[in-house]
């Protein structure tokens, strides 16, 4: 009996020490790495996420998506006009750009970034989210807002109206008008004539904006304000009444017109 139970304890004190020893084993492990989370300052239980800053390229940027971009296409947006470009066109483009240089920002810059040239060209390039602007033959950049403005030669100007001509609009479309050298206005808040050719194509493609319907001026329409644009030596008249534009020999209706020219013209 008493070997008996000697050996039960033999037993028991066995299991007990692997028990202890498997114990120190398991406290043993290192725990597995947790992923590191990042929180705001403010609130210490908010993770972080990753918010993507406003994307600001450089024309080394460009150059490299020109390369290897699925997609670029050339956008005339006055007249709604694109042409997908070439391998052979995205290599003169992109050596062309070579040649540019960065800009500072000044009054002149700014009124040329707000007054863009027609055709309004643009560059896009979808799967590399990239937007180049081309304002006229010698500044081109990635918005207003964007600080990065550069100057060339104007030899990408011609290259784009190479691979993108300009519209030729008859002389009775609005699009004509874009041609214009200067721009005069009399009427309205404008009791002299006065020459705002600077705010030109930001008036024309104002107009332009709306779908302008064909129809009758009404006879007790008046004191209208009107647009002379000159062109070559001749001029162009294109009145703006209340609800109503005249061009030519055309009438269209153009809901608070007046009003919203006067307000465009007084924020330029």
């Amino acid at each position: 009996m008493k070997l008996r139970l000697v050996a039960v304890l033999i037993v028991l004190l066995t299991l007990t020490g692997c028990s202890n020893i498997l114990d120190k084993v398991v406290k043993k492990q290192p725990q597995p790495a947790q992923p590191a989370v990042t929180t705001s300052a403010g609130n210490p239980d908010q993770v972080q996420t990753d918010q993507t800053a406003t994307q600001e390229f450089s024309l080394q940027d460009i150059q490299a998506a020109l390369k290897d971009a699925q997609t670029v296409k050339l956008v005339a947006q006055d007249s709604s006009q694109n042409v997908e470009l070439n391998t052979a066109q995205r290599d003169t483009l992109s050596s062309l750009l070579a040649n540019s240089g960065e800009l500072k920002e000044n009054k002149e810059l700014a009124a040329i970034v707000a007054n863009p040239e027609f055709p309004n060209y643009q560059l896009q390039i979808p799967d590399k989210n990239i937007t180049l602007n081309f304002y006229d033959s010698l500044h081109l950049g990635f918005g207003e807002n964007s600080p990065h403005y550069y100057m060339e030669t104007g030899s990408i100007w011609n290259s784009l109206n190479r691979w993108l001509p300009p519209t030729l609009y008859a002389v009775n479309q609005t699009g004509y008008l874009f041609k214009a050298d200067k721009l005069t206005i009399l009427g309205g808040s404008f009791a002299a004539e006065t020459d705002i050719s600077y705010a030109k194509n930001t008036v024309l493609r104002k107009i332009r904006s709306i779908k302008l319907e064909r129809t009758t001026l009404p006879e007790t329409t008046k004191d209208p304000i009107v647009l002379t644009f000159s062109i070559r030596g001749q001029n162009h008249s294109m009145k703006i009444y209340d609800d109503y534009v005249t061009y030519h020999e055309f009438s269209y209706k153009y809901p608070a017109a007046k009003q919203e020219i006067e307000t465009l013209l007084s924020s330029n």
